[in-house]
């Protein structure tokens, strides 16, 4: 089977289990204001809960991963930076916007953080920056939370459609020193842009040396849990400074070793892991989990806020936190599959059939 040029369903899986873990980093956050005594549950059970939400954070660097490899495809099979790029927009703003526009449109209304009683001029301001993706990569305020990796993928876009044009316009070394100088800036100011690097560097080694990737075996399940733990409870532990999302400490660079080797197995289906994500159950989660990683905030939001009115006042702290839990996954899920069905599925099919006409 070709690796690059047909469906990989355990890349697929991949995305899936991504989406379910930043999914539980988000939930345990919404759980928190129900558990506000710890003494209702056990040590071990709290030991667990705080466990799920570090490994939860693993989560983005798997799909910049999975990113850095797909798209660098992308590129190379278009071959054409305008086709490449108006194809990303057309795959990442229609669920994008579908929160973005009535979350400005309304969230003022509502009191909501620092758009309450904003001037127009602000209002506008907030509303072009986070639509051009800019408070991810900027220390800029930012009205979808989660959506500050979007900005990272564009930002990875923009940077991979540059190198292209780098490399077919220049030549020896001129071109590489391009490339030295691009790389070390990005990766000083972003160090997680190493996550896409790491996709990169296994598509052209899955193209350039094909037997590598055939005849290489090194232990997938061990490295997926060597990787998890690094840039879950490991890099949890470190104490942030600056901008937290870009992660400047040790366990981020530590973890692209087993990142690099897991993913490669990954890519051929060897391991416990690969098995899976072939289920059912993960690739259901694969084929959503672009709409479940963007609504699953949204819709962890409306249930944390009627729990809080409705429902806190009326039952026990653990039949909340039980409730909450149900109800969370049953919504998201339903609204994630609502919104590829009708805006991944078929208003970007519409979009694309209006472009080529």
């Amino acid at each position: 089977m070709s690796v690059i040029n047909e469906f990989n369903p355990n890349i697929h899986g991949l995305r899936g289990l991504a989406a379910v873990f930043v999914f539980t980093l988000h939930l345990n956050h919404g759980l928190a204001p129900f558990i506000s005594d710890y003494n209702m549950i056990s040590n071990e059970l709290i030991l667990i809960i705080k466990f799920i939400s570090q490994v939860g954070s693993s989560g983005v660097d798997i799909f910049f991963i999975i990113s850095g490899y797909l798209i660098t495809a992308s590129l190379v099979k278009h071959r054409n930076v305008k086709s490449f790029l108006l194809d990303r927009c057309i795959r990442i703003y229609p669920v994008f916007l579908s929160i973005h526009i009535p979350f400005f449109l309304i969230m003022p209304f509502l009191g909501w953080k620092w758009l309450d009683g904003v001037s127009f001029f602000q209002w506008s301001f907030f509303f072009v920056t986070n639509l051009l993706f800019l408070p991810g990569v900027f220390d800029l305020k930012i009205a979808q939370a989660n959506a500050w990796t979007l900005s990272y993928e564009m930002f990875f876009y923009l940077t991979s459609a540059l190198f292209f044009c780098i490399s077919v316009n220049y030549k020896g070394r001129l071109k590489y020193c391009f490339f030295a100088a691009m790389l070390l800036v990005v990766f000083w100011f972003f160090p997680r842009s190493a996550y896409f690097l790491v996709g990169v560097i296994i598509y052209f080694t899955v193209t350039s040396k094909p037997s590598f990737i055939a005849n290489f075996n090194f232990y997938p399940s061990l490295m997926f849990v060597l990787f998890i733990l690094l840039l879950g409870p490991f890099r949890s532990s470190m104490p942030f400074v600056g901008y937290v999302i870009h992660s400047h400490d040790i366990y981020t660079k530590i973890a692209l070793i087993p990142a690099f080797l897991f993913f490669i197995q990954i890519i051929k289906g060897s391991g416990f892991v690969s098995k899976v994500l072939r289920t059912r159950f993960f690739q259901f989660l694969g084929t959503i989990s672009y709409s479940l990683y963007l609504w699953h905030a949204i819709v962890l939001y409306i249930i944390t806020r009627f729990i809080s009115k409705f429902l806190l006042l009326e039952y026990e702290p653990p039949v909340v936190v039980v409730l909450f839990i149900i109800i969370a996954i049953f919504f998201t899920l339903l609204m994630s599959w609502v919104s590829f069905f009708f805006i991944e599925n078929h208003l970007t099919k519409l979009i694309k059939y209006k472009i080529k006409s």
